[in-house]
């Protein structure tokens, strides 16, 4: 460690007189501000210390927590939830409304939307294997066990798209010859032999554990088998259970393969039948209502002059964020599944790029602006008047720059999104008549005219435009003004792609599966997906596993030409990138390993057992093996039938199978839930066959009433799981009893009734009580475990753009593939953050035992990450069209400021290590942390100490001779004179002489907008900090 004094160097607690640099005057004053509130003065006293390379972090007196504490956070849950209490006990009709609006909302998602198209054709394939079940004729036909066809009816309903639909048919009529086959391997095996039918109990579990195990895992791991396997359960355990004796009566394949064969052909009769949809309708929902949301965002830019800018921003942030994650997963099951469409998968991927650049650069607008928004008169001499060929303002002029600005450019912006509305409209008409199968031709002036009005925004400023730069206000209009044109060239693009598109007929097109193997069977489609139940924390996993996949990706695709290799750097000219193999991204070190060795795919694959995925073959094998163990024990004495067999108890085993879920078990509050949806459908099937003694016309008439509402819940609704259970309980119980009419069995309505009854609460609680035991789901945890990832992605993120934008080497600008891949890792941490709010809604519904878990705060933090990670890709964006070291005078400029900024960066990054640690380790965050305010403060001291001494020593250049009387020029605002700086981003769409001056204006705008962000972010993370000590506490 070495001190010495720095003439140069401005004490921390010192601020300089005004700087002309925009991003320079506006960081700092926001930065002295929060400085200011610091207790304790921090002055350096003129010494400078270097510690080697180690960060000189500043740290300072803690700050009284902005957030509220706990005890207030509980004291107003509690009166929120007391007072809502007796408004309900005393108003009953407040209850009342409450049920009929739900009423009303859910005939209204019926009537109004697809799942009314869902809703009929699941009931429709359902009540036909109903009353197919109720007839005689095919009761003789399908077997003893016909009531599989509706259940198998259930579990492969029509309401999803016809090639969904086509796939799971051939996917589960395999699984069933799998099933019966492995079944009937060990029926004979267990009857071979004298010695294998003593013991063919024995080898009937082994059978089922081995299978059981193996289908589980599969299953849990690829989720497009999923009926592929649960056929090959369920196959196997009903061959190997139900009238299990050492001698076989082989006609028990057909009982099974037949009624669940003839199920899955009506459901797929029906969805081909009835409104079938091979994902072309949702090609133009989809579409429409991405440019839908695209223009009514626009519109809010120009209308919102007046609104509160914090709701306008969140309405379009909301609008647009919810917009990007359905058009991701519409077209990951667009191109995942057969379609018939007349857009070629290709097609809509272009379309879809181009609408998502769009979506980002509309995310961007800094709204409202005051672009639109009436100012007050102001008194002028007349020199200035809109439309004016200069926005020159003398010194004197009593005219504010930002009426100026209003004057020259409010036109012009309002006339390119008024165009870009018309634009969309236009392309919104192509794609429904496309969608229609018509063929039409776009109207190309309606591009003509986007493209003049974009380009005639700034073909009238020139270099005194930079003299306006003064405030805020300004620089969020010239902001507006970039992203507005930014906006305008990606719909330009997108109409001139839908333009080429409509030159050629729109044809049917078939479109095949074409994703990666291995990426397919990982995916499916969300109707699937929401059908299996805990679609909630499946999201939040499948999120969780493709972000770490593409930080993994940018870890391991170095982008740099500088980028060492063995030892050696590249070439200064080398055009490649160099693989890095990576493994883990959480750690920022290089790591190169072996990852081919016999070592590490060891490690690896006995990584993998250790995962979910082992953990619930264990659980499905336990709960399998307990309840069909009573199958192999016989009675002892005279009586020579298995109760087993006689209350049908096999049916537990197959209900846990049906219920069990790869990673939500469930709570106490779902135990109810299903508990009573169980006892419903098993009450009303009792009271189906009571009703008419046995008449199916009138257990048709129950199943009518009571399976719409339950197929509802179970196809549609957020509550799958419950509508599954109660639609096979009816099931069950109703064709239960009245199939031993038919067979003429001696059984009672209540013995019946109850018995089978008992048998799927067993399954049921069995199920839930196991995963209570090994390995729960609990969501709270899951929340805190997840904000350790947020936080270090964030983190990561921030790291990105300081290393690879911000502070990157000469002539290393960031390439094609490193824009590619920032949009991508940017797309996956929305979904990750809409993701996580999803998991917090789980812990309301959870129960605790140790005291209530307060989500407000969570809330209150999962809001300031997305603010901060909103800020970073602004400042991504902005660093782009500018070089941060282009304002260094020299090399001891460069020098003097590099432990500065590598200060401001550390500090940050060191903020959100502690934080991240102490969610992953549960542990208290320090009382004293590095203040990143205080770190980019002292970086712009210095920074604004700088240009001032740049500025003097280029007016004696310019003018040696001032004190002779002689006026000096005006200086230039941006730096030395004798640099030749041009903004290259602009230079291709201003045809005018003064390129190089426009360049300048407009990238100060960006450099601006880019300290700005980090400044804000910086004030965020404070705050941050005053919330995750709020959480976990303090030291």
């Amino acid at each position: 460690i070495s001190r010495s004094p720095s003439p140069n160097r401005l004490q921390r607690g010192a601020t300089p007189t005004v700087p002309v640099s925009l991003r320079t005057t506006l960081s700092q004053s926001r930065l002295s501000e929060l400085v200011s509130k610091f207790n304790e003065d921090l002055d350096s006293y003129g010494l400078e210390e270097l510690r080697e390379g180690f960060f000189d972090a500043i740290f300072i007196p803690p700050v009284r927590n902005k957030f509220r504490k706990r005890s207030s956070l509980a004291e107003e849950s509690n009166s929120i939830l007391s007072k809502n209490k007796k408004n309900w006990l005393k108003n009953f009709s407040y209850i009342l409304q409450i049920i009929f609006a739900d009423i009303l909302e859910l005939l209204r998602d019926i009537m109004q939307t697809n799942n009314g198209i869902t809703l009929t054709k699941s009931f429709l394939a359902y009540f036909a294997s109903f009353i197919i079940c109720v007839i005689p004729a095919s009761i003789h036909f399908l077997g003893p066990y016909c009531y599989l066809a509706p259940l198998s009816v259930l579990l492969h309903h029509s309401g999803r798209t016809s090639g969904s639909q086509l796939e799971i048919t051939l996917t589960s009529i395999i699984g069933i010859l799998f099933g019966l086959g492995w079944g009937s391997l060990a029926l004979f095996v267990g009857s071979s032999t004298e010695l294998a039918r003593n013991n063919f109990g024995a080898i009937h579990a082994v059978s089922i554990l081995i299978a059981v195990i193996i289908s589980s895992w599969v299953r849990a791991s690829f989720i497009r088998l999923h009926h592929l396997l649960l056929s090959f359960s369920l196959a196997i355990v009903f061959v190997e259970t139900v009238d299990s004796a050492p001698i076989v009566d082989w006609r028990i394949t057909w009982n099974f393969g037949i009624p669940y064969l003839f199920g899955i052909l009506i459901c797929l009769i029906i969805n081909l039948a009835i409104f079938p949809d091979f994902s072309h309708h949702s090609v133009y929902e989809n579409l429409h209502g991405a440019i839908e949301d695209c223009k009514l965002s626009l519109i809010d830019c120009m209308d919102g002059a007046e609104g509160d800018k914090e709701l306008i921003n969140e309405r379009i942030q909301v609008r647009l964020n919810k917009r990007t994650i359905n058009m991701t997963e519409f077209f990951r099951s667009f191109c995942n599944e057969i379609t018939i469409s007349t857009f070629k998968a290709n097609e809509v991927k272009l379309i879809r790029n181009y609408i998502q650049v769009a979506i980002s650069r509309i995310r961007a607008i800094p709204v409202p602006t005051v672009l639109f928004k009436p100012l007050p008169t102001e008194s002028d001499d007349g020199t200035v008047k809109p439309g004016s060929e200069s926005l020159y303002v003398g010194k004197h002029s009593s005219i504010s720059p930002i009426t100026i600005v209003k004057r020259f450019f409010e036109t012009p912006t309002r006339d390119v999104l008024y165009a870009m509305v018309h634009l969309l409209e236009s392309c919104d008409s192509f794609i429904a008549y496309s969608c229609h199968g018509k063929q039409i031709v776009m109207d190309k002036s309606k591009n003509e005219n986007c493209e003049i009005n974009h380009k005639s925004m700034f073909l009238n400023s020139d270099e005194n435009t930079q003299s306006l730069l003064s405030t805020q206000e300004v620089l969020d209009i010239f902001l507006f003004i970039y992203y507005t044109k930014q906006t305008t060239k990606s719909f330009i693009k997108l109409s001139r792609q839908l333009v080429i598109l409509s030159q050629h007929r729109r044809r049917w097109n078939t479109n095949l599966p074409y994703y990666p193997i291995m990426r397919a069977l990982r995916r499916s489609t969300r109707q699937i997906i929401h059908d299996r139940g805990g679609e909630t924390a499946s999201y939040y996993y499948r999120t969780k596993r493709e972000v770490d996949e593409t930080f993994v990706r940018v870890y391991n695709l170095n982008t740099s030409k500088y980028a060492p290799k063995n030892g050696h750097s590249n070439s200064k000219g080398a055009g490649k990138f160099y693989v890095n193999s990576a493994i883990d991204h959480m750690d920022f070190s290089e790591k190169v390993y072996q990852t081919d060795s016999l070592r590490y795919r060891t490690w690896k694959a006995l990584h993998r057992l250790q995962g979910y995925e082992s953990r619930f073959s264990i659980k499905a094998s336990i709960i399998t093996l307990m309840l069909c163990l009573p199958a192999w024990i016989s009675n002892k004495g005279d009586v020579k039938t298995y109760w087993y067999d006689e209350y049908e108890s096999w049916w537990a085993a197959i209900f846990a199978l049906l219920i069990l879920h790869p990673r939500v078990g469930g709570n106490f509050h779902d135990l109810l839930v299903r508990s009573i949806w169980c006892v419903m459908g098993v009450i009303w099937g009792g009271f189906s066959f009571a009703a008419g003694n046995g008449n199916p016309y009138v257990i048709c008439v129950f199943c009518a009433i009571f399976m719409i509402f339950t197929i509802y819940r179970y196809s549609i609704s957020h509550h799958p799981r419950s509508g599954l259970i109660g639609c096979v309980g009816f099931t069950y119980v109703s064709l239960g009893l009245y199939l031993d009419s038919q067979y003429d069995q001696k059984v009672g309505v209540i013995q019946g009734t109850w018995v089978r009854g008992i048998s799927l609460l067993a399954g049921l609680f069995s199920v839930i009580l196991i995963d209570w035991v090994l390995w729960p789901f609990v969501a709270r945890h899951e929340v805190r475990k997840s904000m350790f990832t947020i936080l270090s992605n964030i983190s990561q993120c921030y790291q990105i753009v300081t290393d690879r934008y911000l502070y990157h080497d000469e002539d290393d600008d960031p390439t094609e593939l490193a824009l590619e891949l920032s949009e991508i890792r940017e797309a996956r941490m929305r979904q990750s953050l809409h993701a996580f709010k999803n998991l917090l809604q789980m812990t309301k519904h959870e129960p605790s035992l140790r005291g209530n878990f307060e989500v407000k705060p969570y809330e209150q933090l999962i809001d300031l990450c997305e603010a901060v990670f909103q800020k970073i890709v602004v400042a991504r964006i902005s660093s782009t069209y500018f070089k941060v070291y282009e304002h260094d005078k020299n090399e001891d400029t460069t020098k003097t400021l590099m432990s500065l900024r590598r200060d401001s960066v550390a500090s940050v990054l060191l903020i959100f290590y502690i934080l991240s640690n102490g969610f992953k380790s549960k542990n208290k965050i320090p009382r004293y942390l590095p203040s990143a305010v205080a770190a980019r403060n002292h970086l712009y001291n210095q920074i604004a100490e700088l240009e001032i001494e740049l500025l003097d020593s280029d007016n004696r250049s310019i003018n040696p001779n001032s004190s002779s009387g002689t006026p000096a020029e005006e200086p230039d605002q941006t730096g030395s004179l004798t640099r030749n700086i041009s903004f290259g981003k602009i230079n291709d769409d201003v045809p005018s002489s003064s390129v190089k001056e426009k360049g300048i204006v407009w990238r100060e705008v960006h450099e601006a907008a880019f300290s700005k962000a980090f400044t804000d972010m910086t004030e965020d993370l404070e705050r941050i900090v005053s919330c995750s000590k709020l959480i976990l506490g303090e030291e």
